[in-house]
């Protein structure tokens, strides 16, 4: 699981990050490309069962997320999330997000709080792509570290890699973090498309009737 993911979406975070993550320093979409996605606005809950999670350690029942538009601020979205935990208190956390369209398909730029690097303080991004098969599903897929760490190599995009190790004897992790601009990302989504998402660990949503 990824450092950066634990931190930041702890509801998000077994779609977000496999052994390692992929963030970027720029998002992928800016006011001009940057859409309001009307769809997305509601309560959701994951779907444990059609997801490719951790269940033992994301009680996603006790958990639900709301989205909606942030105050003014027409392209910008607002991500709650509320879980209940097992000692009966609540743990919420509070993000932002933006989405667009390239290529025909949807994808969503959600915030990273700013971290600390030495005296200066960098944003970054979780990209991911979403994808709606009806109105009440949410289906999310994050960037595959894997994919994406080779296409650094190869110098298709800007980035760097890092890999570690929890324990001696564990499976190393990698982290990626992608240095290119948002119109350089953009057309880097728009060549590689599908051979660089997770299509095998997606995130499912569905969305809770209150009325």
């Amino acid at each position: 699981m990824t450092r950066l993911s634990l931190q930041v979406f702890p509801i998000l975070a077994a779609v977000l990050s496999g052994c390692g993550g992929v963030v970027s320093t720029a998002p992928a979409s800016d006011d001009a490309t940057s859409r309001y996605d009307e769809r997305l606005v509601g309560f959701w809950q994951v779907d444990d069962d059609a997801s490719a999670t951790e269940k033992s350690s994301s009680p996603h029942k006790e958990s639900i997320l709301a989205i909606g538009r942030k105050k003014d601020a027409e392209r910008v979205f607002e991500l709650v999330g509320v879980t209940l935990r097992a000692d009966k208190q609540l743990e919420t956390s509070r993000d932002e997000f933006t989405a667009t369209t390239i290529d025909r398909k949807d994808y969503a730029s959600l915030r990273h709080p700013l971290e600390e690097k030495s005296d200066s303080k960098v944003a970054t991004w979780f990209v991911v792509r979403y994808e709606m098969p009806d109105v009440d599903t949410l289906r999310v897929l994050a960037m595959d570290e894997k994919a994406v760490d080779a296409d650094v190599k190869a110098g298709k995009i800007p980035g760097k890699s890092d890999a570690w190790k929890a324990l001696p004897t564990s499976d190393p992790f990698l982290s990626v973090t992608l240095s290119a601009s948002t119109d350089v990302l953009r057309a880097y989504l728009e060549q590689r498309g599908d051979a660089v998402f997770a299509t095998g660990r997606p995130l499912v949503l569905r969305r809770l009737r209150l009325r």
